[in-house]
């Protein structure tokens, strides 16, 4: 198991950067071509239009913001050597300050030799080989898992995302049909833009299920790692 474990963390060390850069590739290519279809009529732009770059360029720097912060900060991770809650540490009353002085023993980073207590809602990820606080998932897109820290960052990026491809749509599809002589004749450049308007509209129908999923999970405070083993344990007992 422990040697399964250290090659699953091995390749996401060698192919978790390659997965950033492809995620920032994707980002400028569509802000490239949102600029390359409309740059020959700058002095033509109507209020309209103006609009529109100004609204797709703030959200894209949200975007990008939202996507490094979720990437860079630290998820959340159980201190090392951690084994409870002290009195000290306890607020509440006397239930909650029950549940939270009985620490669990994760099976998967725990051994005959030594054993490793985490808070409850803590979930262990066999990537990062790690134990992370509110665990939510492991997201191999910011090369990092989404856990107590950077889960506010990662809905922000989901959110930003949405707009930026949805304000890209338009800015692309509604402009090509008058796109300049130089960009007709340009191959290469046509099929750059229609491929980022396939991908914004993919992006902005991917999006939407992922806001959509993780509003029903906050709004039940319920993380993906916890909806994943509720499926589980009811999949066992139909079994």
């Amino acid at each position: 198991f422990m040697a399964r474990v250290t090659a699953v963390s091995l390749c996401n060390r060698l192919f978790g950067p390659v997965m950033v850069l492809v995620v920032l590739a994707l980002v400028c290519m569509i802000v490239q071509s949102v600029w390359l279809i409309n740059r020959p009529s700058v002095a033509d732009w109507g209020l309209a239009r103006v609009m529109g770059c100004l609204l797709f360029a703030c959200s894209t720097t949200l975007t990008v913001w939202a996507y490094l912060a979720t990437w860079l900060t630290n998820p959340g991770a159980v201190p090392e050597g951690w084994a409870g809650y002290g009195a000290e540490d306890q607020v509440g009353d006397r239930e909650q300050l029950t549940a939270a002085a009985h620490a669990r023993k994760c099976a998967k980073c725990s051994d005959t030799e030594v054993i490793r207590y985490v808070p409850e809602r803590a979930g262990h990820c066999l990537l990062c080989n790690q134990c992370v606080l509110r665990m939510d998932h492991h997201c191999p897109w910011v090369n990092n898992c989404v856990g107590i820290r950077n889960h506010r960052f990662f809905i922000q990026f989901i959110f930003w995302t949405f707009w930026s491809c949805a304000l890209a749509i338009p800015l692309l599809y509604f402009r090509t049909s008058q796109a300049s002589q130089t960009l007709r004749t340009n191959w290469s450049d046509r099929q750059v833009c229609t491929l980022a308007q396939v991908l914004s509209i993919g992006f902005v129908c991917v999006m939407t299920l992922f806001l959509a999923m993780h509003a029903w999970m906050i709004s039940h405070n319920v993380t993906s790692y916890e909806v994943a083993d509720m499926c589980d344990t009811l999949s066992l007992i139909h079994i």
